[in-house]
């Protein structure tokens, strides 16, 4: 809904006092998606809102939005969740759904959402349709692709004797690519050994 049309119509809607509460709060998700004729649109309601009115723009391309969007904004930038605190809630979810979860497994995860909960979760979820009531590390590297520590330093070990990229054990590569892994996440430096 990013059309010029869905603005007038959600501006005009937020001029009408709310029913049962103080405030009606709006959430724009990816606002960034806006079209410049859509945020001229909104534009002049941003500018005076209504007082019962909260507008919430949400997006992860801020220097996509218009300049004199942003100047009418009170902004608060999100840091990435660290890993630590997104395996704790996801072993908390986790538990909550009776589901058995390896440390490994949801540490796995946390890698791989890079921050994001909802990604996280979503991850998660992937993992229970897949491995049902318990997920291990082996689980999430089968559904996603990712080489284990094994496989990096098997690897390793190859360059560490010094062995010319054409003498590298076309096998062990042969292997991880049938295997369905990725050798982006092989030489990923973001991976956990």
């Amino acid at each position: 809904r990013n059309s010029v049309e869905h603005m007038r119509a959600l501006s005009e809607e937020a001029y009408h006092m709310p029913v049962a509460s103080k405030y009606k709060i709006y959430i724009i998700d990816e606002v960034h998606m806006l079209s410049q004729s859509a945020f001229n649109a909104f534009l002049k309601t941003l500018e005076e809102p209504p007082h019962h009115a909260i507008f919430i723009l949400a997006t992860t391309e801020k220097h996509k939005i218009l300049p004199t969007i942003l100047s009418r904004c009170q902004i608060y930038d999100f840091n990435r969740i660290n890993i630590q605190d997104t395996v704790e809630h996801l072993q908390y979810v986790a538990n909550k759904e009776n589901i058995q979860a390896e440390p490994e497994a949801l540490n796995v995860i946390a890698q791989k959402a890079d921050g994001g909960m909802r990604d996280a979760l979503s991850i998660l979820d992937q993992c229970i349709a897949y491995a049902q009531d318990h997920i291990t590390a082996a689980d999430v590297n089968a559904i996603y692709g990712i080489t284990t520590t094994e496989e990096k330093l098997e690897m390793l070990y190859e360059l560490e004797m010094q062995k010319p990229i054409e003498k590298i054990d076309t096998d062990f590569l042969d292997e991880i690519v049938l295997l369905g892994l990725e050798l982006k996440e092989l030489t990923s430096s973001n991976s956990a050994f």
